[in-house]
């Protein structure tokens, strides 16, 4: 839609949709001028735990996937197939988390003290990476869009948008690298105003229950899901788009009813998904039982992977796999920089 006679208008959708934008102003700046255009951010944690499964799948996710018998779990998943493979995922990064603290108590914290005495052990310091370098970005983008939008949390998930930047393009995701500098570019060159706005707006929660926002792409997807379940049958995009704002009531209704029966009052404690207890505790046993001497197993010089017994070929280490990419990130970035002719005009 080009000149539809307002201002700016942030418009958000999932890579392919964002990055059409973003062709359309390159084109036609003056036309598309209004037009801001932001990635989905719930799709973007969907392609940040495919890039985790492929950077992590052969050494860590695949072996515990195969040892507890879980055949559902895949080193390349649907968007669909998020949540198991995230509940799977997020089950090895506590068990991971829960040997390591076991092996190395409190000097965990200082996790660069602990790779260096792990510094002849492959399979220690793919352990360290899998947690550090991989899962606690991950956990903090995930934790970060599900509180209340402000700057600082807005800064922090930018800094992550750097971190995968070259991460996804390691993995050959390539429409989700040039992303990460296409979004970048656009946050930084808006007025300070648009970037107040965006700060504050960049997530929602349906009911307004705190801690539990969802990125906007996420959102709308949840009300298209209503939408289709109230028209049943014949969802036409029309009928969809007519009920949409019947929703928007019915929700402020439905959270005011919640509050007034005690029954179906928010509990921040219940979150709906299942408990990783005892899945935790199965690969924490694996664990124990594949690597029996904890510490000691971890710090002596070896390149075995001992949840397989087979050789970690240094080529294949999550290190080495990441090193390459950085540097040709840096050559990438500067020429799509050389590219951008569309957003002076929001500085004016």
């Amino acid at each position: 839609m080009r000149n539809p006679g307002m201002t700016h208008a942030f418009v958000v959708g999932d890579e392919q949709t964002f990055q059409r934008m973003i062709h359309m102003k390159q084109l036609d700046k003056l036309g598309y001028q209004w037009l801001i255009p932001m990635p989905g951010e719930f799709h973007m944690a969907c392609h940040m735990l495919h890039c985790e499964y492929r950077l992590f799948y052969k050494q860590i996710l695949g072996p515990i996937a195969e040892l507890t018998h879980k055949t559902n779990i895949l080193p390349e998943h649907r968007v669909e197939q998020f949540n198991v493979h995230e509940l799977f995922y997020l089950t090895v990064v506590q068990a991971v988390w829960e040997f390591l603290t076991e092996c190395f108590g409190d000097d965990l914290r200082k996790w660069r003290q602990v790779l260096a005495e792990c510094a002849e052990n492959t399979f220690a310091k793919t352990l360290l990476y899998f947690i550090f370098d991989g899962a606690l970005p991950y956990l903090m983008w995930r934790r970060l869009i599900r509180e209340p939008p402000n700057k600082a949390r807005r800064a922090q998930l930018n800094k992550i948008y750097r971190l995968y930047a070259w991460r996804y393009v390691a993995m050959n995701k390539t429409n989700y690298g040039p992303l990460c500098f296409h979004a970048l570019y656009m946050y930084e060159n808006l007025t300070e105003p648009l970037q107040d706005l965006w700060d504050n707006i960049y997530n929602a929660s349906i009911k307004g229950h705190p801690g539990r926002n969802v990125a906007l792409d996420h959102l709308m997807e949840k009300i298209n899901r209503m939408a289709k379940q109230l028209v049943g049958g014949s969802a036409t995009e029309d009928r969809i788009a007519a009920i949409v704002p019947e929703i928007n009531v019915v929700a402020k209704i439905e959270n005011a009813h919640d509050l007034l029966t005690p029954g179906n009052a928010f509990n921040p404690n219940q979150t709906g998904k299942p408990k990783l207890d005892d899945d935790v505790a199965a690969v924490l046993r694996l664990f124990k039982v594949m690597v029996p001497q904890g510490r000691m197993d971890l710090t002596a010089k070896s390149s075995k992977n001992l949840l397989t017994n087979q050789p970690i070929q240094a080529t294949q280490t999550p290190w080495s796999r990441l090193a390459k990419a950085k540097v040709d990130w840096r050559e990438y970035a500067t020429s799509k920089l050389n590219q951008f002719s569309f957003t002076a005009h929001y500085a004016e």
